[in-house]
């Protein structure tokens, strides 16, 4: 699916909506996320046999979980900048997938400068 076309599936699922709810949801589906990947969540409903209840374990889930953030965060950089691209006009409506193929196509550091 084009990012264009999955935009209008949001905003049309979205609409009506305020800008609180629509943030709101997704801090509540992170949130929700987050919780139901901890290995005491996974030990409960069985996913694991046994957990590690030590520091080193600890160490190792957050470091995961900080290395699953940091990977996103170029993509959502990405995404923010063709969003805003959008929002202030800069992008037209038949620019959109071209505007967003030379983002993706750009590398990080012509993305983030120097």
């Amino acid at each position: 699916m084009q990012l264009a076309n999955w935009e209008h599936v949001y905003s049309k699922h979205t609409r009506g909506e305020t800008y609180c709810i629509r943030i709101l949801s997704f801090q509540v589906g992170d949130t929700l996320a987050l919780s139901v990947s901890t290995p005491t969540h996974l030990h409960k409903i069985g996913l694991l046999k046994e957990i590690d209840d030590d520091y080193e374990a600890d160490i190792n889930y957050l470091m995961k979980q900080a290395l699953d953030k940091i990977a996103f965060l170029p993509f959502g950089y990405m995404i923010d900048k063709w969003r805003w691209s959008v929002f202030n006009g800069a992008t037209t409506k038949q620019d959109y997938q071209q505007h967003w193929d030379d983002l993706r196509s750009g590398n990080l550091l012509a993305i983030f400068g120097r």
